[in-house]
This record gives structure tokens, sequence and C-alpha cells, in this order.
């Protein structure tokens, strides 16, 4: 549980600092791909089988992806009382190269408190970008689909 609370944290502070840098200082190498988020589905209760709302709702959800070596960070707009968002596919969310890593949060957007559906590291290599489209499974996040596309 104290590497699930320092994930929560080190994921908040790349929430905190969006808009913060003018530019991408951080960025050693030029993205070749650009991602975007097709859909992300989720399960219908909490792992303790509660719902994620009062009186049985449905989650809020919300998904932030981060580029480590780049610093982006995107966050998509709140699916309210929803288990599956298909995301629009006109505007990619972050770019990226052989040998990134994404931290990727799903959470149940609340009021008060955030629940957490997921969080996962996922490193990016030539065989995902040469297959297009990545399906990943974790935590309460039943898939959440990405797509590499080449930039011209």
């Amino acid at each position: 549980m104290d590497l699930f609370r320092r994930a929560i944290l080190t994921l908040s502070a790349t929430i905190v600092s969006i808009g913060l840098m003018a530019r991408d200082v951080r960025a050693q190498a030029e993205s070749t791909h650009d991602v975007y988020l097709v859909s992300v589905k989720v399960a219908e209760t909490k792992a303790n089988g509660s719902a994620w709302d009062p009186s049985g709702g449905k989650p809020d959800l919300r998904v932030v992806i981060s580029n480590e070596r780049s610093g982006k960070t995107y966050l998509t707009p709140v699916a309210k009382d929803t288990t599956f968002v298909k995301f629009d596919l006109k505007d990619p969310v972050v770019g990226v190269a052989d040998g990134d890593i994404l931290d990727i949060l799903v959470y149940d957007e609340d009021l008060i408190d955030h629940d957490i559906v997921g969080i996962s590291r996922k490193a990016i290599t030539t065989g995902i970008l040469e297959k297009k489209v990545l399906d990943m499974t974790f935590s309460r996040v039943e898939q959440l689909r990405l797509e590499f596309r080449p930039r011209k």
C-alpha cells in the first residue's frame, strides 16, 4: 500500500505542475509518434464490491496520461456516471518515442474524495509503436486502449 500511495503522490505532483512549464525543457529526444486515448472501461464496482458513488452510482471518470521524459501531461474531461468512455481521436494526448515511459492514472472524480480506479506505468518499445494499438488492464481498469500514430 505504501508504494501505491507514493505513486498517487507522484502523479498528483505532475497534475499540479500542469501549465507551469513554458516549454518542454526536459525533453532529450524528439517524439516520433503521437498517442491517442481511444477508450477506457472500468469495473462496475470498487475492489471491495461497493459502488463508486453513493446510492449505487457509477463513477465520474477522468484519465491522466504523462510522458515521464517530456513532462507533458494530459487530463481528459470528466465523463459523468459511466464505466465506459470512448474518446474523440482528433487530437493526440502526448507525443512519445521508443524508450519513453507513460504514467497513467484513472480515477473517479468526486466533490470531496476521489477514488483511484487504477495506476499504471508503461515503457514504450519499438514493438508497441509498430503494433499501433495497446490494450492495458490494471487494478479496476478492465481495458484502456491507446493508439500510436507516426508523426509526419
